[in-house]
Protein backbone atom coordinates (compact mmCIF):
# COMPACT_ATOMS: atom_id res chain seq x y z
CA UNK A 1 0.00 0.00 0.00
CA UNK A 2 2.97 2.33 0.53
CA UNK A 3 4.44 4.14 -2.46
CA UNK A 4 8.00 2.81 -2.10
CA UNK A 5 10.51 0.85 -0.03
CA UNK A 6 11.76 3.88 1.91
CA UNK A 7 8.26 4.96 2.96
CA UNK A 8 7.35 1.46 4.12
CA UNK A 9 10.45 1.15 6.28
CA UNK A 10 10.40 4.71 7.64
CA UNK A 11 6.73 4.62 8.65
CA UNK A 12 7.21 1.28 10.39
CA UNK A 13 10.33 2.33 12.30
CA UNK A 14 9.04 5.80 13.26
CA UNK A 15 5.61 4.51 14.22
CA UNK A 16 7.01 1.61 16.27
CA UNK A 17 9.39 3.90 18.18
CA UNK A 18 6.55 6.30 18.96
CA UNK A 19 4.26 3.49 20.10
CA UNK A 20 7.01 1.95 22.24
CA UNK A 21 7.68 5.31 23.91
CA UNK A 22 3.96 5.91 24.46
CA UNK A 23 3.42 2.50 26.03
CA UNK A 24 6.37 2.95 28.42
CA UNK A 25 5.18 6.42 29.38
CA UNK A 26 1.61 5.30 30.04
CA UNK A 27 2.66 2.10 31.82
CA UNK A 28 4.88 4.00 34.27
CA UNK A 29 2.38 6.82 34.88
CA UNK A 30 0.68 7.21 38.24
CA UNK A 31 -2.86 6.64 37.00
CA UNK A 32 -5.42 3.90 37.47
CA UNK A 33 -4.51 0.50 36.05
CA UNK A 34 -7.75 0.44 34.07
CA UNK A 35 -6.80 3.67 32.28
CA UNK A 36 -3.38 2.29 31.42
CA UNK A 37 -4.94 -0.84 29.92
CA UNK A 38 -7.38 1.25 27.90
CA UNK A 39 -4.79 3.42 26.17
CA UNK A 40 -2.09 0.78 25.81
CA UNK A 41 -4.57 -1.66 24.24
CA UNK A 42 -5.58 0.88 21.61
CA UNK A 43 -1.97 1.77 20.80
CA UNK A 44 -1.19 -1.95 20.40
CA UNK A 45 -4.04 -2.20 17.88
CA UNK A 46 -2.39 0.51 15.75
CA UNK A 47 0.96 -1.21 16.16
CA UNK A 48 -0.58 -4.38 14.76
CA UNK A 49 -1.94 -2.42 11.79
CA UNK A 50 1.52 -0.94 11.35
CA UNK A 51 2.97 -4.44 10.86
CA UNK A 52 1.46 -4.26 7.35
CA UNK A 53 4.49 -2.18 6.38
CA UNK A 54 6.76 -5.22 6.80
CA UNK A 55 5.46 -7.25 3.82
CA UNK A 56 5.20 -4.00 1.86
CA UNK A 57 8.84 -3.25 2.58
CA UNK A 58 9.87 -6.80 1.69
CA UNK A 59 8.02 -6.55 -1.63
CA UNK A 60 9.56 -3.20 -2.59
CA UNK A 61 12.99 -4.41 -1.51
CA UNK A 62 12.62 -7.54 -3.61
CA UNK A 63 11.71 -5.48 -6.68
CA UNK A 64 14.80 -3.33 -6.18
CA UNK A 65 17.22 -6.23 -5.64
CA UNK A 66 15.61 -8.69 -8.08
CA UNK A 67 13.85 -6.51 -10.68
CA UNK A 68 13.29 -9.39 -13.10
CA UNK A 69 11.85 -11.85 -10.58
CA UNK A 70 8.32 -12.18 -9.25
CA UNK A 71 7.67 -11.05 -5.71
CA UNK A 72 7.43 -14.16 -3.45
CA UNK A 73 3.85 -15.19 -2.83
CA UNK A 74 4.63 -15.57 0.87
CA UNK A 75 4.88 -11.78 1.20
CA UNK A 76 1.35 -11.41 -0.11
CA UNK A 77 0.03 -14.18 2.15
CA UNK A 78 1.60 -12.50 5.18
CA UNK A 79 0.12 -9.15 4.16
CA UNK A 80 -3.34 -10.68 3.63
CA UNK A 81 -3.30 -12.32 7.07
CA UNK A 82 -2.31 -9.04 8.73
CA UNK A 83 -4.95 -7.27 6.63
CA UNK A 84 -7.84 -9.64 7.19
CA UNK A 85 -7.34 -9.97 10.95
CA UNK A 86 -7.33 -6.27 11.84
CA UNK A 87 -11.01 -6.19 12.92
CA UNK A 88 -10.37 -9.24 15.11
CA UNK A 89 -7.48 -7.48 16.83
CA UNK A 90 -9.72 -4.48 17.54
CA UNK A 91 -12.28 -6.81 19.13
CA UNK A 92 -9.62 -8.51 21.27
CA UNK A 93 -8.42 -5.10 22.50
CA UNK A 94 -11.99 -4.12 23.37
CA UNK A 95 -12.53 -7.38 25.25
CA UNK A 96 -9.38 -6.72 27.27
CA UNK A 97 -10.56 -3.19 28.03
CA UNK A 98 -14.00 -4.50 28.98
CA UNK A 99 -12.52 -7.07 31.36
CA UNK A 100 -10.13 -4.77 33.19
CA UNK A 101 -12.18 -1.57 33.32
CA UNK A 102 -15.57 -0.66 34.69
CA UNK A 103 -16.74 0.38 31.20
CA UNK A 104 -19.94 -1.31 30.15
CA UNK A 105 -18.93 -1.75 26.54
CA UNK A 106 -21.63 -2.89 24.14
CA UNK A 107 -19.92 -5.06 21.54
CA UNK A 108 -22.96 -6.89 20.14
CA UNK A 109 -23.23 -5.07 16.81
CA UNK A 110 -19.48 -5.14 16.28
CA UNK A 111 -19.32 -8.88 16.93
CA UNK A 112 -22.23 -9.57 14.55
CA UNK A 113 -20.54 -7.49 11.84
CA UNK A 114 -17.25 -9.32 12.48
CA UNK A 115 -18.94 -12.71 12.10
CA UNK A 116 -20.52 -11.67 8.79
CA UNK A 117 -17.23 -10.20 7.57
CA UNK A 118 -15.35 -13.35 8.58
CA UNK A 119 -17.92 -15.47 6.78
CA UNK A 120 -17.36 -13.61 3.51
CA UNK A 121 -13.58 -13.88 3.88
CA UNK A 122 -13.66 -17.62 4.63
CA UNK A 123 -16.14 -18.24 1.81
CA UNK A 124 -13.87 -16.44 -0.67
CA UNK A 125 -10.79 -18.33 0.51
CA UNK A 126 -12.49 -21.71 0.04
CA UNK A 127 -14.47 -21.10 -3.14
CA UNK A 128 -12.44 -18.67 -5.22
CA UNK A 129 -8.96 -18.37 -6.62
CA UNK A 130 -7.43 -15.64 -4.49
CA UNK A 131 -4.61 -13.56 -5.93
CA UNK A 132 -2.08 -13.09 -3.11
CA UNK A 133 0.44 -11.31 -5.31
CA UNK A 134 1.93 -8.00 -4.26
CA UNK A 135 2.77 -5.64 -7.09
CA UNK A 136 2.28 -1.98 -8.03
CA UNK A 137 -1.03 -1.29 -9.74
CA UNK A 138 0.78 0.89 -12.30
CA UNK A 139 3.76 3.23 -12.83
CA UNK A 140 4.52 5.22 -9.67
CA UNK A 141 1.64 3.46 -7.92
CA UNK A 142 1.43 1.89 -4.49
CA UNK A 143 1.16 -1.89 -4.05
CA UNK A 144 -2.25 -3.37 -4.78
CA UNK A 145 -3.92 -5.91 -2.50
CA UNK A 146 -5.74 -8.14 -4.94
CA UNK A 147 -7.18 -10.50 -2.33
CA UNK A 148 -9.90 -8.01 -1.35
CA UNK A 149 -13.38 -8.19 -2.86
CA UNK A 150 -15.86 -5.33 -2.79
CA UNK A 151 -18.13 -7.03 -0.26
CA UNK A 152 -15.18 -7.83 2.00
CA UNK A 153 -14.00 -4.23 1.96
CA UNK A 154 -17.53 -3.02 2.72
CA UNK A 155 -17.90 -5.25 5.76
CA UNK A 156 -14.32 -4.54 6.83
CA UNK A 157 -15.16 -0.82 6.97
CA UNK A 158 -18.51 -1.42 8.71
CA UNK A 159 -16.99 -3.83 11.25
CA UNK A 160 -14.06 -1.59 12.16
CA UNK A 161 -16.41 1.39 12.49
CA UNK A 162 -18.87 -0.41 14.78
CA UNK A 163 -16.05 -1.72 16.94
CA UNK A 164 -14.36 1.67 17.23
CA UNK A 165 -17.71 3.20 18.19
CA UNK A 166 -17.61 0.91 21.23
CA UNK A 167 -14.52 2.59 22.70
CA UNK A 168 -15.22 3.77 26.29
CA UNK A 169 -14.40 7.41 25.59
CA UNK A 170 -15.95 9.89 23.17
CA UNK A 171 -12.60 11.57 22.57
CA UNK A 172 -10.91 8.24 21.84
CA UNK A 173 -13.77 7.22 19.56
CA UNK A 174 -13.63 10.47 17.59
CA UNK A 175 -9.83 10.33 17.36
CA UNK A 176 -9.65 6.76 16.10
CA UNK A 177 -12.56 7.11 13.68
CA UNK A 178 -10.98 10.30 12.33
CA UNK A 179 -7.72 8.44 11.70
CA UNK A 180 -9.53 5.48 10.15
CA UNK A 181 -12.01 7.28 7.89
CA UNK A 182 -9.97 10.43 7.35
CA UNK A 183 -7.07 8.44 5.97
CA UNK A 184 -9.39 6.40 3.77
CA UNK A 185 -11.21 9.35 2.20
CA UNK A 186 -8.17 11.58 1.80
CA UNK A 187 -6.09 8.82 0.22
CA UNK A 188 -8.98 7.98 -2.13
CA UNK A 189 -9.29 11.64 -3.10
CA UNK A 190 -5.56 12.00 -3.72
CA UNK A 191 -5.53 8.80 -5.74
CA UNK A 192 -8.50 9.99 -7.82
CA UNK A 193 -6.92 13.37 -8.53
CA UNK A 194 -3.63 11.77 -9.49
CA UNK A 195 -5.22 9.21 -11.81
CA UNK A 196 -7.03 12.06 -13.56
CA UNK A 197 -3.77 13.89 -14.10
CA UNK A 198 -1.80 13.97 -17.36
CA UNK A 199 0.62 11.31 -16.13
CA UNK A 200 -2.27 8.99 -15.25
CA UNK A 201 -0.47 7.45 -12.29
CA UNK A 202 -1.63 6.39 -8.85
CA UNK A 203 -0.49 7.72 -5.52
CA UNK A 204 0.81 5.99 -2.41
CA UNK A 205 -1.80 5.53 0.26
CA UNK A 206 -1.96 8.00 3.09
CA UNK A 207 -2.50 4.98 5.34
CA UNK A 208 1.26 4.49 5.64
CA UNK A 209 1.84 7.77 7.41
CA UNK A 210 -1.49 8.03 9.22
CA UNK A 211 -1.03 4.57 10.75
CA UNK A 212 2.56 5.46 11.60
CA UNK A 213 1.35 8.39 13.71
CA UNK A 214 -1.92 6.88 14.95
CA UNK A 215 -0.28 5.84 18.21
CA UNK A 216 0.94 9.40 18.67
CA UNK A 217 -2.62 10.69 18.26
CA UNK A 218 -3.83 8.31 20.99
CA UNK A 219 -0.89 9.38 23.16
CA UNK A 220 -1.90 13.03 22.73
CA UNK A 221 -5.46 12.20 23.78
CA UNK A 222 -4.00 10.54 26.87
CA UNK A 223 -2.01 13.70 27.70
CA UNK A 224 -5.10 15.86 27.22
CA UNK A 225 -7.12 13.77 29.66
CA UNK A 226 -4.42 13.45 32.30
CA UNK A 227 -2.59 16.75 31.77
CA UNK A 228 -3.24 17.83 35.35
CA UNK A 229 -1.07 14.97 36.55
CA UNK A 230 2.05 16.09 34.65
Amino acid sequence: MCIDEKTSLNTFVIGTLINFAAIINIFTAKIQQSEKIKYISIILVWQYVLFMQIPDWLAWRHMRIHPNEKIPKSYGILASILNYTQPLIILIALLVIKKYTSSGLSLLYGIIALLIYSGFVIYSLYTKHIDFSLKPSGPNCSLSYNWWTTIQVLFYLITCTLLLLSLPSKLLTITNLAIFWGSFFISMLISYLRTKSINNVGFGSLWCWSVGFAGLAVWIVYFIKFRKQF
